[in-house]
């Protein structure tokens, strides 16, 4: 697995802007509403990925939840027909694990998350700007590591093996994600 850092923008036309405002503050008011958490975070973006027999590749860049939101979660498909590089395309983590017995473990997803709420998952999020290792590369290995520990308690000592077993792109809210 190798990567490369873009510090260029996703990018945008005004009429995007403006859907991924007028989303935002739809989904801020939703939130105030029903006393939900709603927070503009710095997430890391997809930008290209690579892949050869051996090697995968990563391109990032940087994004944000509200570009995420008003994109690739809520507008995907409008988005989409302008270029798939005008998404937000923040980096999903999903792991699965497998116990030391062979069994499969999920969690169920809270009632409160934008996204497959209520469904059995398995364990995950996105990456993000302190996924960063000691020179400064993004650390997708550790990224699904801090998942497991934030979601199941697990720490990184308890983690037998952690291979990347395929990049794929959700169907439901089209993002690129990696699983593990």
């Amino acid at each position: 697995l190798s990567q490369n850092w873009s510090d260029a923008l996703r990018p945008t036309t005004p009429a995007i802007e403006e859907c991924i405002a007028r989303t935002w503050e739809t989904e801020l008011a939703l939130a105030r509403e029903g006393e939900g958490m709603l927070y503009n975070g710095d997430l890391i973006r997809l930008v290209e990925a690579r892949a050869t027999a051996t090697q995968l590749f990563l391109e990032l860049g940087p994004t944000c939840y509200r570009d995420f939101l008003g994109t690739n979660l809520h507008h995907a498909s409008t988005v989409w027909r302008t270029g798939e590089q005008h998404l937000a395309n923040p980096l999903g983590i999903s792991s699965t694990v497998i116990t030391r017995d062979g069994f499969l473990v999920f969690g169920r997803r809270s009632g409160r998350v934008a996204f497959h709420a209520g469904y059995l998952h398995t364990f995950g999020g996105l990456l993000e700007a302190s996924d960063r290792d000691a020179e400064g590369r993004f650390d997708v290995f550790m990224a699904a590591i801090r998942e497991l520990n934030e979601e199941l308690g697990l720490h990184k000592e308890e983690i037998a093996e952690i291979v990347v077993a395929a990049l794929v792109r959700d169907r439901i809210i089209v993002q690129p994600e990696l699983l593990f």
